[in-house]
């Protein structure tokens, strides 16, 4: 009597126990396009229920699109952001890292008398990129009577030709320096082209989008908006503070 009594309670409880799980998986509150799944009673199978779809409103959109972009635009743009940022530390302090510090090197050619003249110039100047490993813009052409002067510059150097027209003599002067100098040289897109210059432009786009997404995100955090607008204007006051009254 005992036993029965035990197996009547304890198949009530399962039987309870079942009926409030499928209860439990109707009812859940289900996320996006997830699909929930329970136990039909009546064939013994499973029979997947997907969870109503609802649009999400525009401005949680909005925040989820700033969120996604926040991130994969800072993780893109995160070794240019070193980049210049470190550059721009070296170059507030040049004598640190000898930024300005120059190997001279002086050597001699001679030039065939058809580029010698100096008469057209861009047959000197290709026969000098080609032979004399000059490089670089070409920053001044300055032809005498006696002599041509053609000063080539690149990022952390600058090589400097002086032809004599009749003779096809050449005087080379090279200056180099070193690799921070060069770098430098990037940050300020300085003798670079015109590729380079591009470069620094997307990035410093890249950095305003990414301020602005985050402090798109920082707005609706509402817990944190009165520290952050603290924050932001203890910034925006130093920066104006150090300008107007320490800046000679």
């Amino acid at each position: 009597m005992r036993n029965s009594t035990f197996k009547i309670t304890l198949t009530l409880a399962l039987s309870h126990a079942y009926m409030g799980e499928g209860k439990r998986r109707v009812t859940m509150n289900p996320i996006d396009d997830q699909v929930a799944e329970f136990p039909s009673r009546a064939h013994g199978s499973h029979k997947p229920v997907h969870a109503k779809k609802t649009a999400r409103p525009l401005s949680k959109s909005f925040l989820l699109w700033c969120r996604s972009l926040h991130i994969y635009f800072s993780m893109f743009a995160l070794l240019a952001l070193f980049f210049f940022a470190g550059t721009g530390f070296m170059l507030n302090h040049p004598n640190w890292f000898k930024l300005e510090k120059t190997i001279t090197r002086e050597r001699h050619a001679v030039l065939p008398d058809e580029v010698a003249t100096g008469n057209d110039r861009l047959a000197l100047v290709e026969y000098l990129r080609s032979h004399e490993n000059a490089h670089g813009e070409v920053k001044s052409y300055n032809q005498g009577d006696d002599q041509t002067e053609i000063h080539f510059s690149s990022p952390g150097a600058a090589m400097t030709f002086t032809v004599t027209h009749v003779t096809g003599d050449t005087n080379v002067l090279e200056e180099t320096r070193n690799v921070l100098a060069l770098m430098g040289d990037l940050h300020k897109a300085k003798y670079t082209g015109n590729a380079w210059p591009r470069v620094v432009d997307a990035t410093s786009l890249l950095l305003i989008f990414i301020s602005l997404t985050g402090l798109v995100l920082w707005c609706v955090l509402p817990k944190r908006r009165t520290l952050g607008i603290i924050s932001l204007a203890s910034g925006i006051v130093i920066v104006i503070g150090v300008y107007l009254w320490m800046i000679p």
